[in-house]
């Protein structure tokens, strides 16, 4: 069974689309996604409302990983959940 999908995104009038796949993870789950490159799981926080899990150096170390890409992603999930 494969769990890939794609999450749509519009960032600053741009069209941009992630691949992305369901990672179970003992009673929760997790969402990977492939921005650029980098592998950033995505996990529902304790008010139903999705965060980014990574690091500061792939935030520094990546021109096309933003904060601002990284809240759009989640609030793309989010949306798509409720």
């Amino acid at each position: 069974m494969d769990d890939s999908f794609e999450i749509p995104v519009n960032l600053n009038g741009s069209e941009h689309s992630f691949s992305a796949r369901l990672v179970p993870s003992g009673y929760v789950h997790k969402i990977l996604v492939d921005v650029y490159g980098e592998q950033i799981y995505f996990e529902p926080d304790e008010e139903g409302a999705y965060r980014a899990v990574t690091d500061i150096a792939t935030l520094d170390n990546s021109n096309d990983v933003s904060v601002e890409l990284l809240r759009e992603i989640a609030l793309t999930i989010q949306n798509a959940r409720s």
